[in-house]
């Protein structure tokens, strides 16, 4: 997978730090989250969602990789592909199942690997993994942190929220995309109740007051029953919720203490 990796001023021969996955969501991949802008246009996107949290996270000391998932960045699919009034996850999402493959899956199976190799950076602590990501990023964080037991510490942005209500339900605005899409996932739960699998490892989630991608009603509701899930696993204290003021954005508030108290 192709990525950058951004490592912090001062590390001493021999020292190790902590690593962090930053996941991107839509837009223009790891360019987003590492504050790469050409333009005074992709300049205001990455300012008004906050959106630099990889370079946030170096300058706090950790190593930090952002990789770009498929169909994103320098793994952008052909243009042709998703002509005018087509969404590219859901063709993305067609194109590979030509192929057998479920497009999540596979994007799953890239994180994995991309921490593979964050842990065999010599400035890394192995043992000492983390991640975060705003939007379809906390997708990847929830999927990745659910299923990767490497990763200590989780931060969701902007995405906890239920499929039930908020994406096909009469309470949310059909936010739900070829790239997010698990099959069969209300037959047997909800987006919570894969973020519970998490437990009992240390997780906050942020959700916005003014959000207008995951409403704020819907994303308590499901913040409340990952909540409870962390408590019936004996871990209440390691579930923590930002509901700050802003909107669709990467708020740090209370992720970036959040991360230092527990990685």
């Amino acid at each position: 997978a192709v990525a950058y990796v951004l490592v912090p001023k001062g590390i001493q021969p021999g020292e190790k730090r902590p690593g962090i996955l930053a996941a991107h969501g839509h837009g223009r991949g790891k360019a987003d989250v590492c504050a790469v802008a050409e333009t005074p246009e992709e300049q205001q996107h990455v300012d008004e969602i906050h959106y630099a949290y990889a370079v946030q996270f170096a300058r706090r000391g950790y190593v930090v990789i952002a990789p770009d998932w498929r169909g994103f960045g320098e793994r952008k699919s052909p243009a042709q592909w998703a002509r005018e009034g087509r969404d590219p996850c859901n063709v993305n999402y067609m194109a590979e199942g030509y192929l057998g493959y479920h497009l999540l899956t596979l994007q799953i199976w890239d994180g994995m690997c991309t921490l593979d190799y964050l842990q065999s950076r010599p400035e890394v602590d192995p043992d000492r993994l983390g991640i975060g990501g705003l939007s379809f990023g906390g997708t990847m964080t929830i999927y990745l942190a659910a299923l990767d037991p490497r990763i200590k510490v989780a931060c969701i942005s902007g995405y906890l929220s239920t499929v039930r209500h908020d994406a096909i339900g009469l309470r949310g605005n059909g936010n739900f995309c070829g790239a997010q899409y698990m099959p069969g996932l209300l037959t047997i739960g909800d987006i919570a109740e894969v973020a519970g699998l998490i437990a009992p490892r240390p997780l906050v989630a942020e959700i916005g007051a003014q959000d207008m991608c995951f409403v704020v009603d819907d994303a308590r509701e499901s913040f409340e029953q990952v909540s409870r899930i962390y408590a019936a696993a004996g871990a209440a204290d390691r579930i923590e919720g930002d509901f700050h003021p802003e909107g669709h954005v990467w708020s740090g508030r209370k992720s970036f203490p959040w991360f230092e108290r527990w990685l």
